[in-house]
């Protein structure tokens, strides 16, 4: 039987050092037109019973534009205290919040205690869900909003 013949590995080759990643600036979406508190959308609740289950339970209401997520941050019982709460949320959380554009969200529940929710955007799939992980990490309520069917 004929000896086996030894295989040299192949000479390792220099390796390439990965190239570095373009990076590409693109301007902040230009925010939207505020709107004023008549123009604010109204939703109708069947009473759930909390917020949150409120939240789960309805259909997201309008979004901003097709395509544009929006993130919930509370709500509130007039539009004033929406706006205070909004104003609060933004000053202590610029980094997160200071790009994006409020927009109060009424909810009609049908017994006269109405609620305007706290919403800001526009974003996309990622950013929200990014902006949902980072706020909730400094222990703010955060529900991401998707743009409707």
């Amino acid at each position: 039987a004929p000896a086996p013949v030894p295989v040299q590995p192949p000479a390792p080759t220099a390796a390439q050092p990965p190239a570095a990643p373009t990076v590409t600036a693109s301007a902040p979406p230009a925010p939207p037109a505020k709107p004023d508190a008549a123009s604010a959308p109204t939703v109708k609740d069947t009473g759930t019973g909390t917020l949150t289950k409120l939240i789960d339970t309805l259909e997201p209401p309008h979004p901003a534009s097709a395509g544009s997520y929006r993130v919930q941050l509370a709500a509130d019982r007039s539009e004033d205290g929406a706006r205070a709460i909004w104003a609060r949320l933004q000053k202590s959380n610029a980094d997160v919040l200071g790009q994006l554009s409020m927009q109060p969200v009424r909810i009609d529940r049908g017994d006269k205690v109405g609620w305007v929710r706290v919403q800001a955007g526009p974003l996309d799939d990622k950013q929200a869900r990014s902006t949902c992980e980072r706020l909730k990490s400094r222990n703010v309520d955060c529900v991401i909003i998707p743009p409707a069917r």
